[in-house]
């Protein structure tokens, strides 16, 4: 205790403890610290004062193409596209068409549904068709018999074409 002399030591006077003389760093990694001082106008031009680091950057605008182009490529690359499937297809492509325009979406059923009408309408046109004729030839095969000699009977026309002949009314 007759060591201890208060709260301070001197150490000007004394050799520094062990402990003490080991936490000094040697002058070789003595740090050189340096400081800028910037004017209240020198301040602006050195420092970006706008927040452009906190907004996100707009995205890059895209190339477009305009509608003649488009129709171009799609010229160009037609068959290479495939007919079916759900993206990336002519079907996708009619589908979505559709969908724009509003254009109903046949079922096979209602397609099958207006053949059928459309066969029904041809059968009765040919049938009315076949009646026409009929009657044509009707009223030419009277307009003949008219013509030829009304004194001559159906009977007699009858007999002739067939090769016979009667030797009654010759020609």
């Amino acid at each position: 205790m007759a060591d201890y002399t208060g709260g301070y030591r001197n150490i000007r006077r004394e050799e520094l403890p062990k402990e003490a003389a080991q936490s000094v760093a040697p002058v070789e990694n003595v740090l050189n610290l340096r400081k800028t001082v910037l004017t209240k106008t020198g301040y602006p031009n050195a420092i970006n004062t706008s927040f452009s680091e906190l907004i996100t950057p707009a995205p890059p605008l895209e190339e477009t193409i305009s509608v003649e182009e488009f129709f171009t490529l799609y010229n160009t690359i037609f068959y290479d596209i495939p007919a079916e499937g759900n993206i990336n297809s002519h079907q996708f492509l009619i589908e979505r068409s559709r969908e724009y325009i509003g254009f109903p979406e046949s079922t096979d059923e209602e397609i099958q549904i207006l053949l059928d009408e459309i066969t029904s309408l041809r059968q009765n046109l040919l049938d009315t068709e076949q009646e026409l004729l009929e009657l044509q030839n009707n009223q030419n095969q009277n307009t003949t018999t008219d013509v030829i000699s009304p004194n001559i009977s159906q009977q007699q026309i009858s007999s002739n074409v067939g090769g016979a002949s009667s030797g009654v009314g010759g020609y």
